[in-house]
């Protein structure tokens, strides 16, 4: 069938499965006729490669694992359709060092890392994340992300690494122009090119199916047990390698949070009791600028295009607070705007108080090309068009530094065996106290690839 007709119904018949078709040999078998034994007597469902959870990590880990052994099977288990997740939330962009010609380095990258993560990032691990962040961006073209481009070709006018000259914006804590992005969209866009590339290698899918348990007695992991949320029934499917990326855990901040209903951090739990530590719990990053109703996001690339953080005397209160204004680190900002709030200059009361964002002075080809994302959320939310008003805004609960202990980041393997994680569920502290923003997707298909290409060998 053509690109163009493939539809919702077609990715049900042709990419889902049950977990009946599932065999004890470890390959996929697409009968949906056999029993929920996998049509073994006696035996139990079965898949080489198990990953759970469906965002940029897991699609990346399973991608992985086809590409690296297209013999194995690997299936992607997912609370709801993949293509409901936190890495379609993201907005702002993807960072990655295209080109050096603007003084930019990875190890530049790497050092705002370090720096806007309180230096209590482990600095090997960001070097090599951030040589790796580059070439990332490159492959998530080639295989179909819709980047926006630059009208030179390039990036700020001179030739980029990447073809045909992805756009770049500064994101906080950055020191250079290093922030790939799709308008304000880019989460949506990036993980909807990694769900294509997922169907497009085989990979499968059980979906309505949510982790429960890990089963790894002697600390060797052997499979784990699934509901199935549509009927409520337990399932045990055994793997010879799992890999966890189920996100993170920041909707306990239920009053004010980004985040989707599924981030409640089912595989971190899940590995702690199976025995594997939760590094960095404490770790939990408040973005600056979530609608006053409810917490959803209003991007940081609102900032990184030149918007402007106002208090109720009508000032740019950032000037008081870091040299960069309102491109200072995420947890900067988001304290020097609880700070005006507790000392009188906010508007409102209480849980209700906010301070504004404004971005009118862009103009209205500016914030249509580029922001076209928050201004609809703005008008959902609050029934405000950004064109003609500022936007009432205060911190959000929207990432967990914290997550699953990982031994090696060039496998992002774990201490037990067969058991790898991804992306913001896990934690080899790339972020240490705060993550600058654009890290996370850059985070998710990075250490997706690692964590698919670990499972896979």
């Amino acid at each position: 069938m053509s690109e163009s007709n493939f539809n919702r119904r077609d990715f049900l018949k042709s990419a889902c499965i049950s977990v009946g078709a599932l065999s004890l040999s470890g390959c996929v078998d697409t009968d949906k006729s056999k029993s929920a034994d996998g049509g073994n007597e006696g035996g139990l469902p079965s898949v080489d490669v198990l990953v759970i959870g469906s965002g940029g990590a897991g699609l990346r880990a399973a991608v992985a694992v086809r590409k690296n052994n297209p013999n194995l099977s690997v299936v992607v288990a997912t609370k709801m359709m993949p293509s409901r997740n936190a890495t379609c939330m993201a907005e702002g962009g993807i960072n990655g060092v295209t080109s050096f010609s603007g003084g930019d380095s990875y190890k530049l990258h790497a050092y705002d890392t370090v720096k806007g993560g309180a230096y209590l990032v482990d600095q090997d691990a960001a070097i090599k994340f951030c040589e790796l962040a580059g070439p990332t961006i490159a492959e998530m073209d080639y295989i179909g992300t819709l980047f926006s481009r630059n009208a030179s070709g390039g990036v700020d006018g001179k030739e980029s690494g990447v073809p045909g000259g992805v756009a770049q914006r500064f994101m906080g804590g950055a020191s250079k122009k290093r922030c790939n992005y799709s308008a304000d969209k880019t989460g949506h866009i990036l993980m909807h090119a990694c769900f294509d590339d997922a169907v497009s290698n085989g990979v499968k899918f059980l979906i309505d199916h949510e982790l429960l348990e890990i089963s790894a007695p002697e600390g060797k992991c052997e499979g784990v047990v699934l509901r199935n949320i549509q009927t409520g029934d337990f399932y045990p499917v055994l793997c010879k390698a799992l890999v966890i990326a189920t996100g993170g855990y920041t909707r306990m901040f239920y009053n004010r949070t980004s985040v989707p209903y599924i981030a409640t951090g089912d595989g971190i739990a899940a590995a702690l009791r199976a025995g594997l530590g939760f590094s960095d719990p404490e770790m939990v990053q408040f973005h600056p600028t979530g609608i006053k109703s409810g917490g959803a996001l209003i991007t940081e690339a609102a900032r990184g295009e030149g918007g402007y953080l106002l208090n109720n005397k009508g000032e740019r209160f950032m000037k008081n607070y870091h040299e960069k204004m309102e491109l200072a680190p995420r947890d900067v900002v988001a304290r020097a705007i609880e700070t005006e709030i507790r000392e009188g200059r906010g508007y409102g009361e209480g849980l209700g108080a906010y301070v504004l964002l404004d971005v009118r002075h862009l103009g209205k080809d500016k914030i249509l090309k580029a922001l076209p994302k928050i201004r609809h959320t703005a008008i959902l939310f609050e029934g405000i068009d950004l064109i003609e008003q500022p936007i009432p805004i205060r911190p959000t609960a929207h990432y967990s530094m914290g997550g699953i202990e990982v031994s090696k980041f060039d496998d992002m393997s774990t201490k037990i065996s067969g058991l790898y994680t991804a992306g913001e569920a896990s934690c080899i502290s790339i972020h240490g106290a705060n993550r600058l923003g654009g890290n996370s997707l850059t985070d998710a298909v990075v250490t997706g690839k690692l964590a698919g290409l670990g499972a896979a060998d």
